[in-house]
């Protein structure tokens, strides 16, 4: 008799599915409102687009991919335009966190990282938990 060895998920997979639940959850964490909107009336009238999860550090820095000081709702539009000038959501976020969170931020994205299938199969779990418990407090 043949047993057939369960096929594991590919890591990138895993990677996607984390991204999702993650973004999922911040999103809802934010309210679907684009940061820009606690900068002025002028940006909050430029947002367009559905809501992002934009990544202050780009998620490349895979040490702060996950982090939630590091990602926050945003349009479209203004998440294209922070890659371009990412001195706006640089300046909003010290303003709102301060400059000792942010630097703390970079230092962290400086750490070397790989996700291991443990680490992303523990995040998809955590965030799905999360978003389930933050919609059943809002009645969503």
């Amino acid at each position: 008799m043949k047993y057939h060895k369960k096929k594991l998920i590919t890591l990138r997979k895993l990677l996607t599915k984390a991204d999702l639940s993650f973004s999922q959850y911040i999103r809802h964490r934010d309210h679907n409102q684009c940061f820009a909107s606690e900068i002025s009336k002028d940006e909050a009238a430029k947002c367009t687009g559905f809501p992002q999860c934009a990544h202050l550090i780009k998620r490349g820095k895979k040490a702060v991919r996950f982090d939630e000081r590091n990602c926050h709702c945003s349009c479209s539009y203004h998440n294209y335009l922070h890659n371009h000038y990412p001195e706006i959501m640089t300046s909003w976020f010290i303003k709102k966190y301060g400059e000792p969170v942010y630097l703390a931020l970079v230092l962290s994205s400086r750490r070397i990282k790989k996700w291991t299938r443990p680490e992303l199969e523990e995040l998809i779990k955590k965030y799905k938990l999360r978003l389930l418990n933050k919609s059943n407090e809002t009645g969503i």
